[in-house]
């Protein structure tokens, strides 16, 4: 789900900016700060009302960011109007509408990207599970590599337990439980 282009993947170097031009768009997150304070910070600069679905996807959509050099910024805005974009250059156009967040570290801006500034999911101790952050949707990306949804891809590897790991067969379970939460 954070992977957007080739051109704008996480990780991939970003054009230059002069110093003056980061600092008027883009706003540094804390090196030591909380899901709650990153969640305030996105709710500031990057508001958006309600949610979208990308074609093809199955979760909702509301920023989905990319992060690189240190930088994160959205790939999906919001119009106005409420209506849903995703243009043609959305590190040019995160500048253009003050939507970067810069951090001191890559893996800071990448662990950002890929939803640490989410409402976590709850502790098996408070009713909920959790779920290492460097595993969230990697059974996802297996679906979209097999050309599949989530609950197609889940149904197929819990048929066909012998061809799959059983890290995926526990991925896979796991999906199709989790179905049943919301």
């Amino acid at each position: 789900m954070i992977l957007y282009t080739k051109k704008y993947q996480t990780g991939n170097k970003l054009p230059s900016l002069g110093n003056l031009a980061l600092q008027e768009a883009s706003y540094k997150v804390p090196a030591n700060a909380t899901q709650e304070q990153m969640l305030a910070l996105v709710q500031k600069y990057a508001p958006r009302t309600g949610i979208t679905y990308l074609e093809g996807e199955e979760e909702p959509s509301t920023h989905l960011f990319v992060s690189g050099d240190n930088k994160a910024f959205p790939t999906l805005f919001q119009r106005p109007d409420g209506s849903w974009y995703e243009p043609e250059d959305p590190y040019a156009e995160a500048l253009k509408t003050k939507q970067i967040f810069y951090f001191d570290t890559d893996s800071a801006a990448e662990a950002f990207a890929r939803g640490a500034w989410k409402s976590p999911i709850k502790s098996k101790e408070q009713g909920g599970i959790f779920i290492k952050p460097e595993n969230k949707g990697k059974f996802t990306a297996a679906a979209k590599r097999a050309g599949m949804g989530v609950q197609e891809f889940a149904n197929k590897v819990l048929s066909n337990k012998e061809d799959y790991s059983s890290t995926t067969v526990k991925r896979a379970n796991f999906a199709r439980n989790a179905k049943k939460w919301n």
